[in-house]
């Protein structure tokens, strides 16, 4: 990042975020390419008419990025199952499972990734996917499982995805601007330098700060109820 910022990340369910935060994001770069405009218009939109129904009905969860107030970047989480290309099975030996690319393989599917437009190019774009990373790592993998991480990426952020292990998966060409990409999450330890949970110490600061801002979920007993950790 170039500079020093406070960055708070949360979901919708826990995070104070207005009508008018949620108005004020976009995502359409300074620079917008004419061909992308429908695209960064339905990710705008998703933001302001489903993202908060969509947490309440347990669809998919939206973690914010704010930034003074503001929010400067998203990304949505669910659960799906997905098929994947011989190719990418081919070139990519931590995969494991079945033969058949004809069945669904479980994975943590990315419908959005965002940077609102004022804070595009300040490096916060690879914060947001590393605290998604690490949020599927530490959080979602060891509960239920899922060997992939799945997204549609916008053709021109392929090269921004292809430097944190994402590859191209699908059987099928989806369309002129969106390319389907996929990260093993057996690959997130050797993308994130990290070993076994602990991070290599020259990435352990950013990692360990972003690891601060993940949710620890919680379980009150009753007074009568010992819960003890195996």
């Amino acid at each position: 990042m170039q500079e020093n910022v406070t960055v708070e990340f949360g979901t919708f369910g826990d995070l104070l975020i207005d009508d008018s935060m949620i108005k004020n994001f976009d995502c359409t770069p300074k620079d917008k390419d004419a061909n992308y405009i429908s695209e960064y218009s339905k990710i705008n939109d998703f933001l302001i008419n489903q993202a908060d129904e969509e947490q309440k009905n347990a669809f998919a969860v939206t973690n914010v990025m704010l930034i003074d107030g503001k929010i400067a970047g998203f990304y949505v989480l669910q659960m799906g199952v997905t098929k994947v290309s011989k190719k990418y099975r081919h070139n990519n030996p931590n995969f494991h499972g079945v033969k058949n690319g004809n069945v669904g393989y479980p994975c943590v599917d990315v419908p959005k990734l965002a940077i609102d437009s004022n804070y595009q190019g300040k490096g916060l774009g690879r914060i947001l996917l590393k605290h998604l990373m690490l949020n599927v790592y530490w959080q979602v993998v060891p509960v239920i499982g899922g060997c992939l991480i799945t997204l549609d990426s916008l053709n021109p952020a392929k090269d921004f995805y292809s430097k944190f292990g994402f590859k191209e998966y699908s059987q099928e060409n989806m369309s002129k601007t969106l390319t389907a990409m996929a990260c093993l999450s057996n690959d997130i330890e050797t993308v994130l330098s990290i070993s076994d949970g602990v991070p290599d110490p020259s990435v352990a600061d950013e990692i360990n700060s972003i690891a601060d801002t993940l949710p620890i979920f919680s379980w009150e007993s009753p007074n009568d109820v010992v819960v003890k950790n195996k």
